[in-house]
Parts: C-alpha cells; sequence; structure tokens
C-alpha cells in the first residue's frame, strides 16, 4: 500500500525500515517450572537435553497452565495477536507513523502456531 505525499517511508530510491518493535510475551516461565507443569513423565534423558539447550526462561502469551488444561486454539491465537498488536503501537508512538504511512509490514514469530493467512496480513486488517 503506497501513500501518496510525504509519506516518512516513500522515497524514489527504495524503501526504508524506520522502526523495529520487540516485544515480549507476559507469562514467564524457568524451564524447571515447564518440566514440573508438562503432564507427562519425562525421562532423566529428555530433561537433561532440554536443559542443555541453554534457555532458563521462556516467555508466553498464555498461562502454561491454561493451555495444558485445553485452552483453545482462538484464545491462543488472539493472545499471540495482541502481544504483536501491542508491538505495532510502540512502533507507532516511537516513529509518529500511522497505519496509512506503511507500505510493507514484516512481522515474525519464534513460535509455530500455523497462523493461515500469514501473521502479518491478520495484523495489517486488524490495524485497519
Amino acid at each position: 500500500m503506497k501513500k501518496s505525499g510525504n509519506s516518512p517511508i516513500h522515497k524514489e530510491e527504495g524503501l526504508k525500515i524506520v522502526g523495529v518493535s520487540v516485544v515480549t510475551p507476559p507469562y514467564k516461565y524457568r524451564t524447571d517450572q515447564m518440566i514440573q507443569l508438562f503432564p507427562a513423565e519425562l525421562s532423566s534423558n529428555v530433561k537433561q537435553k532440554i536443559e542443555k539447550l541453554g534457555v532458563n526462561n521462556r516467555f508466553l502469551t498464555y498461562k502454561l497452565e491454561s493451555f495444558l488444561k485445553g485452552y483453545g486454539q482462538s484464545e491462543y491465537t488472539e493472545n499471540n495477536l495482541n502481544v504483536f498488536l501491542d508491538a505495532c503501537a510502540q512502533n507507532f508512538k516511537a516513529t509518529s507513523l500511522h497505519r496509512e504511512d506503511i507500505q510493507y509490514l514484516i512481522a515474525t514469530s519464534d513460535n509455530n502456531d500455523f497462523i493461515t493467512p500469514g501473521l502479518s496480513n491478520i495484523l495489517l486488517r486488524k490495524l485497519g
């Protein structure tokens, strides 16, 4: 989507990245907590491999206890989207940009939640 006029990111020579936002989901769990909450018994070999990954803390968009009790996929997806929408709002505030100023939106996540259509498309629609 191109905006004519004096958009801060529209230049004849190409695109320009004017802002990057990073957010951390609200629920923090230590790896050992997650192992304890896991609904099946893990072998000591599996626990050892998990601990050797070197990740001490993990951040989730939902309470792990709720997810393990059958938290719905739609609620899970909605929580993820809210975290990304917060990142967009932070970026808009920091850069004084508006939705109309954006030509391209690149959104990434390190989770594998299989959102279809893609995350960027959903965010653009939610942003208006």
